[in-house]
């Protein structure tokens, strides 16, 4: 039954003219070639580099920026691609969750006993107001205002450093933060809140623009970057695999590269099937012409004289005939 969709198609493929598949053949390179492209867009969130706010990414909404500006200032710097790994997370390091994309139960629940045990954990993006909730306790949400030239900073405070005044968010705020301590924002509200948690302490950041590589220049956003890491040579954990990355093997690839690549494969497919009709017997080193004419001609007077001898002796060989 599985060979009967192959087999018309392969009759479909076989009726159709030179035009018509080469048509076939250029859309499906087309759909293949915009496959891969918005994969890659997915995978970079329209940027080069990597995924958003990923400490890998090398490009405008990346933050491998900020993970260089930490590593420079002497914290060690490690980035925790496997999700197993979050279960075990020093209580002395600071560990940086920036716009998770996926986080799974188990790594969400490691982190709120990471924090609750000592640690020091850094929250930023809309996607992590689940996580800072959990984590407090409290009934925190996300809101995206209009864009600010400047966001000053409110409370002066270990988790603010030398910072005065930031620039570059895109305007998301913290809405109903509760017994939150705000340290930084405008009157459409607090961009930056914090509280103890357990033994540990938290700091939620709104928008994670402020500390991107576009925006990490600008204003006191690199002196806040410094602050958010904690005391000095303190260790500092991104968690990538909320980005879609993991530990090694294929596992080790976004999925979204695995899609790119399966459109490519099959884009590939397509294409050897197409050129796959013109493969055959080999052609003859040299074209078999016809006979040249006048040896067909003598070949004819030579057919026709020997049916006139055959037909003499036949003549001889009858009863009756003279001699």
């Amino acid at each position: 039954m599985s060979a009967l969709p192959v087999h018309r198609a392969a009759s479909w493929w076989d009726g159709l003219g030179k035009g018509q598949r080469i048509a076939v053949v250029v859309l499906a390179l087309v759909v293949g070639f915009n496959l891969v492209l918005a994969s890659v867009r997915m995978i970079t969130g329209g940027e080069p580099g990597g995924p958003v706010s990923s400490s890998f990414s090398t490009g405008g909404d990346g933050l491998e920026g900020y993970a260089d500006l930490l590593r420079d200032a002497g914290h060690p710097v490690t980035r925790l691609r496997s999700k197993t790994a979050t279960s075990d997370l020093p209580t002395d390091a600071t560990v940086v969750v920036a716009d998770p994309q996926k986080l799974t139960r188990s790594e969400g629940l490691a982190l709120l006993r990471f924090v609750h045990g000592g640690g020091r954990l850094v929250v930023t993006g809309r996607a992590g107001a689940a996580l800072v909730a959990a984590a407090t306790s409290s009934s925190i949400g996300y809101d995206g205002m209009e864009r600010s030239d400047r966001v000053p900073v409110w409370v002066p405070a270990d988790d603010t450093g030398a910072a005065h005044e930031l620039a570059g968010d895109r305007g998301g705020r913290w809405v109903d933060a509760g017994p939150l301590l705000p340290l930084a924002g405008d009157d459409q509200g607090p961009s930056i809140v914090s509280a103890d948690v357990g033994q540990g302490h938290v700091v939620a950041v709104a928008d994670t623009a402020m500390l991107q590589n576009s925006q990490l220049g600008q204003a006191d956003n690199a002196a806040l970057g410094l602050a958010l890491a904690g005391t000095p040579k303190r260790p500092v954990i991104f968690v990538e695999s909320v980005h879609g990355y993991a530990s090694a093997g294929l596992k080790s690839v976004p999925s979204s590269w695995k899609w790119a690549t399966l459109g490519l494969a099959v884009a590939l497919a397509i294409g050897l099937w197409s050129f796959g009709t013109r493969f055959g017997p080999p052609e003859p080193q040299q074209r078999d012409f016809p006979p040249p004419r006048r040896d067909h001609v003598e070949a004819v007077a030579a057919a026709l004289d020997q049916a006139g001898a055959d037909t003499v002796a036949v003549h001889h060989d009858s009863p009756g005939a003279p001699p």
